[in-house]
């Protein structure tokens, strides 16, 4: 898995593990939650800002040490974060029985727990990311091969500052089914000239699979191995909004319902 001292993120939606400072080795020395801005949670659990959650306040300082990001939506993060947080009655997780065993520290069997998640529908179809902010917490986690592992900070940009790609820009012909593509209803690969419909490219990957949801594929034009979280990314830049717009509503996207029971 690829290791990067980095990582700029838009439309940011996070899961993210802390660690008590002094309190490490117990599970109430873990606190797991939801944010879209990782360098202003922190601060607000550490309370420098206003904000943070009141069950933190007795046990800071607090360090964040692990985020799982690249969240289809906002639900889907808010749904994997309550499975995390109560694996035992989660629908998701009711194959697995979970029992912090005496040697364990909080943070292990947290990090045992998310290790199971990834590995299971619907999260193991999602592109996540696992990223350590903290390299000195690293563990070996092995979720699945799409899923990369990073290390380092996360610097979070607003969707106004992405690249935004025109239809001059793009090949506005299926590559598929040969009839018009247009921002709203195609998709490219990460080669510009190539270009599909959704569902055209959707149909194509889905193929003698039993999926709902394409994971990875073949470009049909290029031939170019690549992962449909890319792709949808790329879409989602090309449909940001211009810098000023309201990005304050309550999001919806294709993938929720396939979360929807997750809880």
């Amino acid at each position: 898995n690829e290791y990067k001292s980095y990582l700029r993120m838009s439309d940011f939606h996070g899961v993210y593990l802390l660690c008590s400072v002094n309190h490490s080795n117990s599970l109430k020395g873990t606190y797991i939650g939801y944010t879209v801005s990782p360098s202003r949670r922190i601060l607000q659990h550490n309370r420098f800002k206003l904000g943070g959650a009141k069950q933190t306040a007795k046990l800071a300082p607090w360090e964040m040490i692990l985020v799982i990001h690249n969240f289809p939506s906002n639900i889907a993060a808010l749904r994997f974060e309550w499975a995390w947080q109560h694996p035992k009655i989660s629908t998701r997780l009711k194959s697995f029985t979970f029992v912090k065993h005496h040697n364990e520290s909080g943070v292990e069997y947290q990090l045992r727990i998310l290790e199971k998640m990834l590995n299971v529908v619907p999260w193991k179809k999602f592109p996540l990311i696992v990223q350590w902010v903290k390299a000195e917490y690293q563990k070996p986690l092995s979720p699945p091969i799409h899923i990369p592992i990073v290390c380092g900070p996360i610097e979070k940009i607003d969707n106004e500052f992405g690249q935004l790609l025109s239809d001059s820009e793009m090949n506005n012909m299926c590559n598929l089914c040969k009839s018009p593509t247009d921002i709203p209803t195609g998709v490219n690969c990460v080669h510009k000239h190539c270009s599909f419909h959704l569902t055209c490219l959707s149909e194509n990957w889905l193929k003698n699979t039993s999926d709902l949801v394409p994971v990875s594929g073949s470009c049909p034009n290029c031939k170019n191995e690549q992962l449909w979280g890319d792709m949808i990314r790329l879409k989602k830049i090309s449909l940001s909004k211009p810098r000023g717009t309201s990005s304050n509503r309550r999001s919806n996207h294709w993938t929720d319902q396939l979360t929807q029971d997750a809880s």
